[in-house]
């Protein structure tokens, strides 16, 4: 199902971001440097996607999609492709 409402979307985005920060925090203690990093990712999404919010969101048996190709949040496939995005950026566990 595709979510068309802004409230729901809104909440959604904001599950992700939360969940995606999580995984930064791990490579990048540092809240200001954590939410560049946060950042130059959705830019780099944005611009794969060449579309200026980055896409829609789709909701499958209590799941939410923002790609074709990526899996579904939450679940731990989608934490370890956020792991595998944030390796282009990080090393994850080269901190603490």
């Amino acid at each position: 199902m595709l979510i068309d409402s802004t409230s729901k979307s809104n909440k959604i985005l904001l599950g992700l971001l939360r969940g995606i920060l999580k995984r930064i925090s791990r490579c990048e203690p540092n809240p200001f440097r954590a939410l560049a990093l946060l950042h130059r990712m959705l830019k780099r999404r944005r611009a794969i996607l060449d579309s200026p919010k980055g896409g829609r969101y789709v909701s499958s048996h209590d799941r939410y999609f923002w790609e074709s190709d990526a899996p579904g949040w939450p679940s731990a496939a989608f934490d370890k492709y956020i792991d595998n995005e944030l390796g282009r950026y990080c090393q994850i566990g080269r901190r603490g």
